[in-house]
């Protein structure tokens, strides 16, 4: 599928429940936009003016993995705007120069790229 038909079919998708939506975006991105490390995600009620995070871990034996975390009482549209910000961090934290600047150019080119693949035609 290629990036302008998936935006078509996500936003062709009315019939969809917001947690069907959410897991199907999250198929896509893990299919089409691999990481190198795992992520675990999480979606549910946080206080106002929180949207989203995402979380570096690293256990005693050296294994590393994201946790994304998704405000579920924002409206659909807003939960996606941040899915895609998240994995973007994701694919970029791998860049040495983007640990301290979190928005640095390498994020802004990878969010670019996820936005049109599942927000423009």
């Amino acid at each position: 599928m290629c990036d302008s038909d998936k935006a078509k079919y996500l936003q062709g998708l009315p019939h969809l429940t917001t947690d069907q939506r959410f897991r199907l975006v999250l198929r896509l991105l893990r299919r089409d936009f691999s990481t190198r490390y795992p992520v675990r995600v999480r979606r549910g009620p946080w206080p106002e003016g929180m949207d989203g995070i995402v979380l570096q871990y690293h256990d005693a034996k050296g294994k590393r993995w994201f946790e994304l975390s998704i405000n579920s009482c924002m409206p659909w549209r807003f939960q996606m705007d941040t899915i895609i910000h998240e994995w973007a961090h994701i694919m970029t934290w791998t860049h040495r120069q983007t640990r301290k600047r979190h928005h640095a150019d390498v994020w802004a080119r990878s969010y670019g790229t996820l936005y049109r693949a599942l927000i423009e035609d």
